[in-house]
């Protein structure tokens, strides 16, 4: 089943400038390594008010654009594993903090 995704953001009442960013991103985007199927959405909050909070949520979800051009590592199938460190959540997390890191520097 395909499901057609839209985003939108909206600067609200209250503020000037909309500092929100939002990606959508299909198995079938170009460059996409990491997704086999299905889709990975994403919504940043631009933390309207604080300095530089546009350049923020733009540039965190560049990071998780970027991320889509790693490959799933093979799953280990001897033993058990956490679902928190199996297929795709470890790159998601490690993406999410490179964005983090960036995003302060």
């Amino acid at each position: 089943m395909r499901l057609d995704v839209a985003s939108q953001t909206d600067k609200g009442r209250r503020k000037a400038k909309n500092e929100d960013a939002c990606g959508v991103y299909y198995a079938d985007t170009p460059g996409n390594r990491l997704l086999k199927e299905g889709a990975l959405l994403c919504v940043c909050d631009g933390l309207g008010g604080h300095m530089g909070g546009d350049i923020a949520s733009k540039l965190a979800v560049s990071h998780l654009k970027d991320m889509l051009k790693e490959e799933l590592p093979p799953q280990d199938e001897m033993g058990e594993i956490d679902e928190r460190d199996a297929g795709p959540f470890p790159i998601i997390r490690g993406a999410i903090l490179r964005a983090n890191d960036s995003i302060f520097q």
